[in-house]
């Protein structure tokens, strides 16, 4: 039997479990929106977080970035578009229930942020190519695991969409 030892797994595993008892302190409305509304904290504060490094990754000319500033700018980018969509589809739950009868007004701002959302996670996948450590000794660079995700993901959307529409 394989023995996990990761304590941060142990922890990941125990905060998912937890999920569970809040659906039965909450309604469905308002569960959405207390647990966008963390979403929203917790990303500001990772956004909060990693701003230094960040600066310190905007300083340097394109030939000094390595792995960690590739991986700090998708980090950073990918928690602060998290949290401008999750700002903004909580707002709009709470205060403006029937936004989606103008769904060219709701839905654009949504599709803005997972457009950046996509380009973050690019950017932390293709910071791969950067690193080769001794302790990950992988020659495969993360920028054709990157576009391969993005490839799938649209060939899955464009499915879902000639399903709705017959």
């Amino acid at each position: 039997m394989l023995a996990i030892k990761s304590k941060l797994l142990h922890v990941a595993v125990l905060m998912l479990l937890a999920f569970f008892p809040l659906v039965f302190l909450f309604n469905p409305t308002q569960l959405y929106i207390v647990l966008g509304s963390v979403l929203f904290a917790t990303s500001v504060s990772v956004v909060h977080a990693y701003w230094p490094p960040l600066k310190l990754a905007l300083d340097q000319s394109i030939e000094e970035l390595n792995f960690v500033d590739y991986l700090t700018m998708g980090i950073v980018l990918i928690f602060a578009f998290t949290s401008v969509r999750e700002g903004y589809v909580t707002y709009a739950q709470v205060f403006n229930p029937l936004a989606v009868v103008r769904p060219d007004e709701f839905y654009i701002p949504l599709a803005f942020t997972r457009y950046g959302a996509i380009v973050s996670a690019y950017m932390a996948l293709a910071a791969r190519h950067f690193f080769m450590g001794p302790r990950f000794m992988q020659k495969v660079p993360g920028w054709p695991r990157a576009v391969l995700s993005l490839m799938v993901g649209a060939i899955l959307g464009v499915g879902l969409i000639a399903c709705s529409a017959k």
